[in-house]
């Protein structure tokens, strides 16, 4: 689906396709949701395309970059989501010339939706230049990791007080999905943030003097981000190695717990065990109270010996 929102005097309207090739000389935002050949034919009529450009806004992911080119300048941008409980990624690309910006993505995007409806926003920074309407897209993307970070850091608040209070049940399966998802950003983002450098570093001739100073901006965010996410890897390490002395403890209770079991266990054994051999003659074996001397001898055994234990401090 394509839709086009051109500069009217100071007001931004929307345009059918059909005015496309009437709209060549005003300033424009052409936003293509699901891109297709017949939308790159659309563009022809007012953009001279490189073949590669071509290739890549067709392309259903791409890996990061900003290329110039003659007629105008080519970008692509990861944004993220959560899709239920997964990270959900989508690519973006950027088109920007002295008066045209092009934006094409698989899916509807929240904050692309959003401008479109600010009509006076919209008018704001096409009458500023496409390259302020770049800058306030890829601002509002980019923002967009900072609730996913905060998740993150919810869940991992949540993971180390389960560790805690040795309810771990199924708490290694967050873990590794928790390190999974930051990975996934890290990689995304060391790429994503080289990027965007480029945008307030480097002369291009369709980014203005003016629009530098606001993608410097949207580079310091990015590089807070990262920030963020290597706190979290950290974290996340952190919690790992939380889990596993946890467990280590758990077990060695357990193991103490069983030792001690067996250890009182065994003098009664003993007992029984003398008791239960077939000689005629054994010392109280004909004593009517026989059997229940044994048991008291027995329990004055376990008694003595939880005592011991208890006072050594072994459980």
């Amino acid at each position: 689906m394509l839709e086009i929102f051109y500069l009217d005097g100071s007001e931004a309207k929307k345009a059918h396709v059909k005015d496309i090739l009437r709209l060549k000389n005003k300033r424009i935002w052409i936003d293509i949701t699901d891109p297709h050949k017949d939308d790159i034919s659309l563009l022809h009529k007012i953009l001279k395309l490189h073949p590669l450009t071509e290739e890549d806004l067709l392309k259903e992911n791409e890996r990061i970059k900003v290329e110039e080119f003659p007629e105008y300048l080519f970008c692509v941008f990861n944004g993220v989501s959560y899709a239920g409980s997964r990270l959900a990624w989508s690519t973006i690309k950027f088109l920007a010339n002295k008066n045209c910006i092009v934006t094409a993505h698989k899916k509807e995007l929240a904050n692309f939706e959003s401008l479109k409806k600010e009509k006076e926003r919209l008018s704001v920074l096409l009458g500023k230049g496409p390259d302020f309407v770049l800058h306030s897209l890829l601002d509002a993307e980019v923002e967009e990791y900072m609730p996913i970070l905060q998740k993150i850091d919810d869940e991992i608040e949540h993971v180390d007080e389960i560790i805690a209070s040795k309810h771990m049940k199924d708490v290694m399966k967050t873990i590794l999905k928790l390190k999974r998802e930051i990975i996934e950003l890290k990689k995304v983002l060391i790429n994503q943030r080289e990027k965007i450098s480029t945008l307030s570093k480097i002369d291009f001739k369709f980014i203005s003097n003016d629009a530098k100073p606001y993608f410097r901006d949207v580079y310091d965010e990015s590089i807070l981000i990262s920030d963020l996410v290597e706190n979290q890897r950290e974290m996340i390490s952190s919690s790992v190695e939380s889990y596993m002395s946890a467990i280590n403890v758990m077990q060695n209770d357990v193991m103490k717990f069983m030792t001690t079991v067996a250890t009182v266990a065994l003098p009664l054994t003993v007992i029984s065990s003398i008791y239960g051999t077939n000689f005629k003659i054994l010392p109280g074996s004909g004593h009517d109270l026989g059997f229940w001397i044994m048991i008291c001898a027995m329990l004055i055994i376990v008694f003595s010996m939880a005592t011991f234990f208890r006072r050594k401090g072994w459980f």
